[in-house]
C-alpha cells in the first residue's frame, strides 16, 4: 500500500494526465498565470531572473533532468565530455516542447541553430559530445513550465582526488554564483564515503543552497538488517531534509522503454514499480514515516520545482512595485498636464511671466555684480578656456597674426581662475590693456614718410609734425582697431554665456525647493499639506514647460547685449581722431618740437629717424589715451547698463504685453491642443495600467495559490 504522500503525488499526476499534458506535478493554471506575470514584466522593461540549478556528481543525472523537464529524453546514461546548459523557457505558443540546439562554434557542422524532436535529443547530444570546455546549449520551450536554467557539469572520476584545475574548470566556475542551487548526485552510500558531501561543504559551507540526490537506493537498502541500523543511517547527518533517495530504472529496461511522449506512461510505471519496491523494503525495516517526502524521484523533482517556484514567487512583488511606480508616474504627469491646462489664462500666465523675468534678471545681476550662486568651479572659465570658444579666440594683429600673450609676465590678474560675469569682463579689460600697452609703432619706412608728407617738402617743423601725425594716426588705427573689435566680440560672448548659467541656477533652485519640501513633509504633516497645495498651484508649474516664452526673454537679453555693445563701441571709435585733429592737438599741446632745419633732407635715413622718433612719441601718447578711454567707456556704457538699464528694457516689454500677445508668447493655442492630446493619451495609459494591475494581481494570486 502506498504512503499518503505518494497518494497525493498520484493525485497531482492525475490532474495533468487528464489534459494529456505533463506539468511536473503542478496544475496547468499555474504556468498560464506565470506566463501573464512574465509577459507583464517584459512590458515593463524588466525581467524575472530564471532560477539556476547546477548538477554535480558522477552518478547518472539524466533521470533527474528528465523529471525536471517532464519528458523522457534519454535512452540511457550518457557520460558527457563537455558541459550542457538547458534553458527552460515558458512559451505559451508551444503546446508541445520545442527543443533547439544552439549553434556550436566548436563544431563545423553545427554553425546554425537546429530544432530537434524529443526523440532525437539524446542522439544530438551524442553527436556533439566531444571533449570541449564550451557547453552544449539546449533551449527547451514549453507552455507548461517556467523559466529555469540547468547546468549539467562534466563528471569527474574522483572528486576527492581531483586536481584544483579540474575542480575549478568543471565545478567551481559554474557553482560560484551565490544564487545558484547546487544539486549533488551520487550513488547512495555511507555518509563518510560520499565524495560530493565534502565538495559541497567547500562550495557552500553552511549548505544553504545544496541538495543531495542519492541514486541506486534500492540496492543500498539491502545492506540494512534492522530498523535500528536504518534509523542510525538517517540520523547520522544533519542534511536529511535536503537529501533524496531514488532508484532509477535499470539500463536495459530504460533502453527498451525508449524516449518521447509515447514512452511517458511506461517510464512512469517503471519508476512507480521501483518506488513500490523501495517502500516494501522500508516497511519491512519499519522506517520512520517522516522520511516519506525524501523517497523517490517524484519527491526530488517536486522539491526542486517547489524551490524554483518560490524563487519566481519572490520576484512577483518587485514586478508589481514597478508596475505601480509606472502608474504613479503617469498619474503625476496627468495631474501636471491638467494643472497646466487650468493655468492657461492671461492673468496666471502674466504672473508666471513676471516671476520668471524677475528671477532671470536678478540672476544676471548677481552674476555681473559677483556671486557664487552660479558655481564658478563648474561654470567659470579660465583665460585659456575662454579663448577656446569659437566666439572668443586668441588676440591677433592687423595682419591677422596671433599675438603671444604672456598672462603671468604681463600681470593679468586671475588668468588661471575660473570666472564668469562681471569678474570675467574685468579680466578681459585688463588683458586688453596689457595687449594694447605692448603694441608698439611698426618701423616707419621712407615710403610711409613720402606718402604722408604729400607734395610738401620736409623743410619746417610744421611739415614734420603733420607727417608724424598722419603716420601715427594710420598706424594706430591699423594696430588698435582690430583689438577693439576683438574686445567687444569677447565681451558679448562673456555676457551672453550667462544665460546658460542662469538656467542652471533656476533649475537648482527648483530642485532644492522640491528637496526641502520633501524633507520637511516627513516631520510635519502641515508642511506636507502646504507642499501638496503648492504642487497643485498652477503658478508653480515649471517654466520649462513654456520654452517659447523663455526663449523670447533670452532673445530680449541677447538683443540688449548686442545693442549696448554697438552703442559702446561707437563711443570707443570716437577716440580715433583724424590726422588734422592729431596735428592740431600736437600744435596746441605746447610741446617743444625739435628743430628739423639742420636735418639733411636728402638723406633718407636721417629723415626716417627724425619722423620715426616723433611718430613713435605720438603713437605711444595717443595709444595710452585711447586704451584708457576705451576701458572707461566699456565700464560706463557697457557693463553698468547691464545692471541698470537692462531691467527697464526687458521688464517693461513683458509688463506691457497685451493679453493676446502674452497668450501668443506662451503659444497657448498650440500648447492647449498638445496638452489635450497628452491628457487623452495619459488617460489611456492609466486605464491600461489599471487593467494590467488587475490581470497581474489575478495571475499572481493564481501563481501563489495553485488549485491542486
Amino acid at each position: 500500500m502506498l504512503p499518503s504522500s505518494i497518494k497525493k503525488e498520484s493525485k497531482r499526476e492525475e490532474i495533468s494526465a487528464k489534459s494529456s499534458q505533463y506539468t511536473g506535478g503542478f496544475p496547468q493554471e499555474i504556468f498560464l498565470a506565470y506566463n501573464k506575470i512574465n509577459s507583464l514584466a517584459r512590458d515593463l522593461n524588466t525581467q524575472i531572473d530564471a532560477p539556476e540549478i547546477v548538477l554535480i556528481g558522477k552518478a547518472p543525472r539524466y533521470p533527474l533532468i528528465e523529471s525536471l523537464l517532464g519528458f523522457p529524453l534519454f535512452e540511457s546514461d550518457i557520460k558527457i565530455n563537455r558541459p550542457i546548459v538547458y534553458s527552460v523557457v515558458n512559451n505559451v505558443e508551444c503546446e508541445s516542447p520545442h527543443i533547439t540546439f544552439k549553434r556550436d562554434p566548436t563544431m563545423k557542422d553545427a554553425e546554425n541553430d537546429v530544432s530537434v524532436s524529443i526523440e532525437n535529443v539524446s542522439s544530438e547530444i551524442k553527436k556533439r559530445n566531444i571533449n570541449s570546455k564550451t557547453p552544449i546549449k539546449i533551449r527547451f520551450e514549453y507552455k507548461y513550465c517556467w523559466n529555469l536554467q540547468i547546468f549539467d557539469t562534466v563528471p569527474l572520476d574522483n572528486y576527492r582526488n581531483a586536481s584544483p584545475e579540474q575542480l575549478e574548470e568543471n565545478v567551481y566556475k559554474v557553482a560560484k554564483p551565490a544564487e545558484r542551487i547546487l544539486v549533488f548526485v551520487e550513488e547512495a552510500n555511507e555518509w563518510d564515503k560520499l565524495e560530493t558531501l565534502e565538495l559541497a561543504k567547500t562550495l557552500d559551507p553552511k549548505l544553504n543552497r545544496s541538495y543531495f540526490v542519492l541514486t541506486s537506493f534500492g540496492s543500498f537498502l539491502k545492506k540494512f538488517n534492522s530498523s535500528r541500523e536504518l534509523d542510525r543511517f538517517f540520523s547520522a547527518n544533519g542534511i536529511q531534509n535536503k537529501t533524496f533517495f531514488v532508484t532509477q530504472v535499470a539500463t536495459e529496461e530504460r533502453e527498451s522503454i525508449g524516449v518521447g511522449k509515447k514512452a511517458e506512461d511506461a517510464l512512469k510505471d517503471a519508476l512507480a514499480k521501483n518506488l513500490n519496491a523501495n517502500y516494501e523494503l522500508l516497511e519491512q525495516l519499519q522506517y520512520n514515516k517522516s522520511l516519506e517526502k525524501q523517497i523517490g524521484l517524484s519527491h526530488s523533482r517536486l522539491a526542486l520545482l517547489d524551490l524554483t517556484w518560490r524563487r519566481h514567487q519572490d520576484a512577483v512583488p518587485e514586478v508589481l512595485k514597478r508596475l505601480r511606480a509606472f502608474s504613479k508616474n503617469s498619474k503625476d504627469h496627468l495631474e501636471k498636464v491638467r494643472s497646466q491646462l487650468a493655468s492657461m489664462d492671461a492673468s496666471k500666465l502674466r504672473t508666471l511671466a513676471s516671476n520668471y523675468t524677475t528671477e532671470f534678471l536678478q540672476s544676471i545681476e548677481k552674476l555681473i555684480d559677483g556671486n557664487l550662486e552660479g558655481n564658478p568651479s563648474v561654470n567659470g572659465q579660465t583665460l585659456y578656456e575662454e579663448k577656446q570658444h569659437e566666439d572668443s579666440g586668441e588676440w591677433v594683429d592687423y595682419d591677422n597674426y596671433p599675438i603671444k600673450v604672456d598672462a603671468d609676465q604681463w600681470n593679468i590678474q586671475y588668468w588661471e581662475s575660473k570666472l564668469y560675469g562681471g569678474s570675467q569682463f574685468e579680466r578681459l579689460l585688463r588683458e586688453f590693456k596689457a595687449v594694447a600697452e605692448h603694441t608698439v609703432l611698426p618701423p616707419v619706412t621712407i615710403h610711409d614718410i613720402a606718402t604722408s608728407a604729400g607734395p610738401n617738402r620736409l623743410t619746417t617743423s610744421s611739415n614734420y609734425a603733420w607727417t608724424a601725425s598722419d603716420i601715427a594716426q594710420k598706424k594706430l588705427q591699423a594696430a588698435l582697431l582690430p583689438l577693439v573689435d576683438q574686445l567687444f566680440r569677447r565681451a558679448v560672448y562673456i555676457l551672453k554665456r550667462l544665460v546658460d548659467i542662469v538656467d542652471k541656477m533656476i533649475e537648482n533652485k527648483r530642485k532644492n525647493a522640491l528637496r526641502r519640501a520633501g524633507s520637511t513633509s516627513v516631520s510635519s504633516p502641515s508642511t506636507r499639506n502646504n507642499a501638496m497645495n503648492r504642487s497643485k498651484d498652477p503658478t508653480s508649474i515649471n517654466i520649462e514647460d513654456y520654452p517659447y516664452f523663455t526663449h523670447s526673454v533670452k532673445e530680449m537679453y541677447f538683443k540688449f547685449v548686442d545693442q549696448t555693445a554697438n552703442t559702446c563701441k561707437k563711443k570707443c571709435l570716437d577716440e580715433f581722431y583724424c590726422t588734422r585733429l592729431l596735428f592740431w592737438e600736437l600744435q596746441q599741446s605746447g610741446a617743444d618740437l625739435p628743430d628739423y632745419v639742420n636735418v639733411n633732407h636728402k638723406d633718407d635715413n636721417a629723415t626716417r629717424a627724425a619722423v620715426g622718433a616723433l611718430s613713435s612719441r605720438l603713437f605711444e601718447e595717443v595709444r595710452n589715451r585711447i586704451t584708457k578711454n576705451v576701458l572707461l567707456k566699456c565700464y560706463n556704457y557697457f557693463l553698468i547698463p547691464m545692471t541698470t538699464e537692462l531691467w527697464g528694457e526687458v521688464q517693461t516689454k513683458i509688463t506691457t504685453l497685451s493679453d493676446d500677445m502674452l497668450l501668443e508668447s506662451f503659444e497657448v493655442t498650440v500648447t492647449r491642443v498638445k496638452l489635450r492630446e497628452d491628457e487623452k493619451h495619459l488617460q489611456q495609459i492609466m486605464g491600461k495600467f489599471q487593467e494590467q494591475e488587475e490581470v497581474f494581481l489575478e495571475a499572481a494570486n493564481s501563481f501563489a495559490h495553485p488549485n491542486w
